[in-house]
Formats: structure tokens, C-alpha cells, sequence
């Protein structure tokens, strides 16, 4: 018997207007398919959404919001990030390798093994030390 599917609605926040939807098995299998389609993600609302082990891997999230998220080993490497909110965001293991975070905003996130290496981090804010 295979897994139940839900319905799924990525929103831009403050929005209605639905940026993508779908029937999938978990909100994962959403995004990731949202993101292999390469849609346009900008200004997706995922605050406190568990994102744990994503592939995200080139998604276009300019300015998406992962307030209190758990990205923990989560694959953003080459993601379009700019102007992004990770306030109190979980990021151990996660992977921005060559991500485009300029502007991008760190206060509260939890850091532990993330992997920046080149990535874009001009204009970055961060307020917490890594684990």
C-alpha cells in the first residue's frame, strides 16, 4: 500500500496567490519537485518548516523566508538566495556551496558543518557563532 498523499501549497508571505501546489507523500517532496521544475520560488514563505536532508540544489528562493526552519543536511549548493531570512533557522550540515546569499539574513540560525565554500556572502548578516 503506498503512502497517503496531501495537498500542498507553497505561498509567497504575505500572499495568497499560490507560487506552487501539488499532491505529494511530505511538504520535502513538494518543494524539491517545485524546485527540479526549476519554478520560480522567490519570496516562498517556509518559516518553521522541516526541510531535514532537502534537495533544494539550484532553486531560484531570492528572498524566500526560512524563519525558524530546520534545514539540517539540506543541499541549497548553487541556490539563488539573495536577500533570504534564516532567522533561528536549524543549519547543521547544510550545504550552500556556491549559493548566492548576498544580503541574506543569519540572526539566531544554528550553525554547525555548513558548508559556504563559494558561496556569495557580501552583505550577509549573522549575530551567532557556529557550533
Amino acid at each position: 500500500m503506498g503512502k497517503e498523499m496531501a495537498y500542498f501549497l507553497l505561498k509567497k508571505v504575505g500572499g495568497d496567490h499560490p507560487l506552487f501546489e501539488g499532491k505529494y507523500g511530505s511538504i520535502i517532496n513538494c518543494i524539491e519537485d517545485a524546485v527540479h521544475q526549476q519554478m520560480n520560488l522567490d519570496y516562498v514563505d517556509l518559516r518553521g518548516v522541516n526541510l531535514m536532508n532537502a534537495d533544494l540544489d539550484e532553486g531560484q528562493l531570492n528572498h524566500a523566508r526560512f524563519d525558524g526552519a530546520n534545514l539540517t543536511g539540506a543541499n541549497l549548493s548553487a541556490a539563488k538566495l539573495e536577500g533570504a531570512c534564516f532567522r533561528n533557522a536549524t543549519l547543521y550540515n547544510t550545504c550552500f556551496c556556491e549559493a548566492q546569499l548576498c544580503g541574506a539574513q543569519f540572526f539566531g540560525a544554528s550553525f554547525g558543518a555548513t558548508d559556504v565554500a563559494w558561496a556569495d556572502l557580501s552583505k550577509t548578516c549573522f549575530d551567532t557563532l557556529s557550533a
